[in-house]
């Protein structure tokens, strides 16, 4: 008799876990994006470093 209940409230639980997981690694992702990937691929780069990059060119040329 308790043997149904059991496995109901056990794939209760396992989709209750697979729908928090796949939010969190969906959260997870976009946190990412915002932070650390967008330190790694920095397109395009910002005008100071643009500027630099100029410089180190025009140092290497003329020395």
């Amino acid at each position: 008799m308790l043997l149904p209940l059991y496995f109901f409230l056990s794939l209760l639980f396992l989709l209750i876990f697979s729908v928090c997981a796949s939010l969190y690694a969906l959260y997870m992702l976009s946190f990412l994006q915002k932070t650390l990937l967008a330190h790694l691929f920095d397109f395009p780069p910002k005008r100071s470093q643009q500027r630099e990059a100029v410089q180190q060119i025009f140092q290497r040329s003329s020395a």
